[in-house]
């Protein structure tokens, strides 16, 4: 009997045990997290806004028939602002390329053209020339006014390419940071000198045409 009694004790010890293990309570830790910089918890980004630019062409220039030592002047503009809704924005890399066509072949260095950047948009050149056609010598001679105004940026003679580097500018904060350019070219039809500076017969580049060409475009 007795041995009856400790075995049902021991089994009423193990069974109030592990009610106690099940039901009790443990402490624990909790982590402690704390922020610093909390305004920089974000990566905002926003893409560049390049400078629009436009280049105007001007009028058209055309000569139907020019005598040695005429020259013609060909106004071109170019304006630069930031696109619509930006208040900064890129400036942009452009070029400007004048090519000049000798398609017969027969003129040389005889041609001759002058960019120039004027100081202000509202500067003017005009250039003026008068046709001599007395004593069988066929020439003219030209004036322009107004290229003190400008500041020569390239130049070249004969047939060929050459580019000019251009940085257009635009800014919606104010007009000083906005590119808004004139520029004139200025083509001679030059009076041929032969080595001792003599001016010579130039009958081999009757009837034959040369042109200029203008054209911009972005640096490549």
């Amino acid at each position: 009997m007795e041995k009856k009694n400790t075995i049902l004790l021991t089994v009423i010890a193990i069974a109030t045990l592990l009610v106690a293990v099940v039901g009790a309570t443990f402490a624990y830790f909790t982590a402690t997290i704390t922020t610093t910089n909390d305004a920089n918890n974000t990566v905002n980004a926003k893409t560049y806004a390049l400078t629009a630019v436009q280049m105007d062409y001007g009028n058209e220039v055309k000569s139907e028939g020019m005598f040695p030592g005429t020259t013609i002047a060909k106004d071109i503009s170019i304006t630069a602002n930031c696109p619509e809704g930006s208040t900064t924005c890129e400036p942009v890399n452009t070029t400007i390329t004048v090519t000049t066509t000798d398609k017969d072949n027969v003129f040389g260095n005889d041609i001759k053209w002058t960019l120039y950047k004027m100081s202000t948009k509202t500067s003017t050149v005009t250039c003026n020339s008068e046709n001599h056609t007395e004593g069988g010598n066929y020439y003219a001679t030209s004036e322009c006014s107004g290229l003190d105004n400008g500041t020569v940026v390239g130049t070249g003679t004969g047939a060929g390419t050459k580019t000019i580097d251009v940085k257009a500018y635009g800014s919606a904060q104010g007009e000083n940071a906005k590119t808004d350019d004139k520029y004139y070219l200025v083509v001679e039809y030059l009076n041929h000198e032969d080595e001792e500076g003599n001016t010579t017969a130039q009958n081999d580049q009757q009837g034959h045409s040369f042109s200029v060409a203008l054209n911009f475009a972005a640096k490549a």
